[in-house]
């Protein structure tokens, strides 16, 4: 699954960048089914899992990039969602209405259960570039939060994720860093605080800390 979570991070980056050469918003959305491994084990349908969700990511994968958006496995039942060039409200409005479509319209495969048909639900959580953040790592996480208290009500809703100020960090610096710091900005036509969160965001990639 470590695979599937670089492919998400990797679809990310590239609707991020495609945004902002075009100067447009990005709207991400991570997406997890509601009580999915309770529900199959209440049915005995444990075995079935994979063939479900499978399933499912054809459904949303057809749906999703129908209007432009990209779809990636992002955990065992969880889904990472692109669309560049699009706001918040609409990536909501089309996650509500594959909700809906999904709630309607039970999937059905043949696994090792036997047949299988589940009505599934899910929660989902969205976040935009640049009205949330700029940094994959940080659209990410608010998308999470947003998911988080959306199954804390409940389940079966998407929520945008709230806006929320920037926290204040102060530490120290030796001169010749604050220099490179300064000349790189200048040359990137960037603010340092920027270039400073990507620093950050590369670390926490690199030690493999994104939420899943």
């Amino acid at each position: 699954m470590e695979a599937a979570c670089s492919g998400a991070r990797e679809a990310l980056e590239r609707g991020l960048e495609r945004s902002r050469l075009e100067g447009r918003p990005c709207a991400v959305a991570v997406l997890d089914l509601d009580r999915f491994t309770s529900g199959l084990r209440a049915q005995g349908w444990e075995a079935s899992a994979e063939p479900l969700v499978a399933a499912l990511e054809r459904t949303i994968r057809a749906r999703v990039e129908a209007g432009g958006g990209s779809v990636s496995r992002y955990g065992r039942d969880a889904f990472l969602l692109v669309w560049p060039g699009e706001g918040p409200e609409a990536a909501l409005a089309r996650l509500e209405e594959l909700r809906r479509h999904l709630a309607s319209a039970p999937i059905s495969v043949i696994g090792p259960a036997g047949r299988v048909e589940a009505a599934l639900t899910f929660s989902a959580g969205v976040a935009s570039f640049p009205r949330d953040a700029d940094e994959p790592t940080e659209l990410v996480c608010l998308a999470w939060d947003a998911l988080a208290v959306a199954k804390s009500q409940g389940g079966g809703r998407t929520l945008l994720a709230p806006q929320r100020p920037m926290k204040l960090k102060t530490t120290y610096y030796l001169p010749c860093q604050l220099d490179v710091l300064s000349r790189l900005a200048e040359r990137l036509k960037r603010t340092e605080a920027s270039l400073l969160r990507e620093a950050l965001e590369d670390m926490i990639q690199k030690y493999d800390l994104l939420p899943r």
